[in-house]
């Protein structure tokens, strides 16, 4: 949180000449609170600086909170839609849906893993649960759309 990317220990994760998905834990400390960015980018070609300009490839910034409820995700847009989703892991049969827009007819899709669509609704509500007792245990994908503005985030069910 001091306005730049390039202090030592900034940095989480290096994945050089990675092909197809590529997926990589990082541990959280305990103890941590609060709101912070996490920057995502990734270059063609080349191993990326912390602030290159003009490449081919693409840089994300995720809000991320560490607070009561330490496993869920905020996903947000450049537009402002706030996504988040928890618990993840869901080891129940519920998983909760917070949305920032209700000005628009919010789309959920779930798809399994396999890319196969498996469950779907709209609802105008900022919170929404998702019932997941039937699916199986495994990793599945939630899409989330509201006006043109899509977020897809991965949640795991237990």
């Amino acid at each position: 949180n001091d306005g730049d990317f390039v202090d030592a220990g900034e940095t989480l994760l290096v994945a050089n000449n990675k092909k197809g998905t590529y997926s990589k834990s990082i541990a959280i400390p305990s103890g941590v609170s609060g709101t912070t960015r996490m920057r995502v980018s990734m270059k063609t070609g080349g191993a990326q600086s912390s602030c290159d300009d003009n490449f081919n490839g693409e840089v994300e910034d995720y809000n991320v909170i560490f607070a009561s409820r330490a496993t869920a995700i905020e996903l947000v847009t450049d537009n402002g839609l706030k996504v988040e989703i928890y618990p993840n892991p869901a080891s129940g049969d519920e998983l909760h849906l917070e949305v920032s827009k209700s000005d628009y007819q919010i789309a959920v899709r779930i798809y399994n893993k396999a890319g196969m669509l498996i469950g779907h609704f709209e609802t105008n509500n900022k919170h929404s649960i998702v019932d997941t007792s039937e699916y199986p245990v495994g990793i599945y994908f939630i899409e989330v759309s509201a006006g043109n503005e899509v977020v897809v985030n991965k949640f795991i069910k237990m």
